[in-house]
């Protein structure tokens, strides 16, 4: 009996510490605050865990069981210049005590790259902003895009700081013409606030292409 005891406390149980840890932990951020103080970077796109599982069979170069194993990725920050990649997952803790080439730990983060790292902190834009628009996250200093993704709609927030001349009315007409060759585009809405804008957007389906939101 006693070897058996030695037998499941050596062998069995930090298997299952392990398992147990990892379901705990297997998951995206609850809230843009999550995603903002997680960040490896001042700047960064943030793509969350849901969205990388919704759309595994769409990543190209990642096959059979990798795909799989993507399920163990809590989330994916971008640098803003796109040179630096920071992978969320559980227990990404080990990676300060194994070096491996090219990747170093820092923030809860795997880091792939040489680019600066700097924790980014929740700004006064995100004050504007639902705390569940954290599937898809562009973050700076002076615009934050914030998504939520449902099972037929993608729903973004765009608050940024006033530069120049440009009016809230400028910006209706600037997305009115979007509406028009966007046919997803379901829906916008402006509204001024001083010294920031807001901008409500709402598309068909699971909209994710960043670069012709705006």
């Amino acid at each position: 009996m006693k070897k058996f005891i030695l037998f499941v406390l050596i062998n069995v149980l930090p298997i299952a510490i392990i398992g147990w840890y990892l379901y705990e932990n297997i998951g995206g951020a609850e809230s843009l605050n999550e995603v903002i103080e997680n960040s490896p970077f001042k700047e960064f796109t943030y793509i969350d865990h849901d969205v990388i599982m919704n759309n595994k069979e769409n990543i190209r170069n990642i096959n059979g069981i990798y795909k799989d194993l993507l399920i163990f990725i809590n989330g994916v920050y971008i640098s803003s210049d796109g040179n630096t990649v920071g992978i969320k997952v559980p227990m990404a803790f080990i990676f300060k005590y194994i070096k491996i080439d090219d990747y170093k730990y820092y923030n809860g983060c795997i880091i792939k790259g040489n680019g600066n790292l700097g924790k980014a902190t929740p700004n006064d834009l995100t004050v504007l902003i639902p705390q569940n628009f954290k599937d898809i996250v562009i973050y700076n200093r002076d615009s934050v895009i914030a998504g939520v993704i449902t099972n037929n709609e993608t729903v973004y927030v765009w608050v940024f700081r006033k530069k120049g001349n440009i009016t809230a009315e400028t910006i209706k007409l600037y997305f009115e013409n979007i509406k028009k060759h966007n046919p997803d585009l379901i829906e916008y809405k402006v509204i001024d606030f001083k010294d920031k804008f807001y901008v409500y957007l709402r598309y068909r389906g699971h909209y994710l292409e960043l670069n012709k939101l705006t």
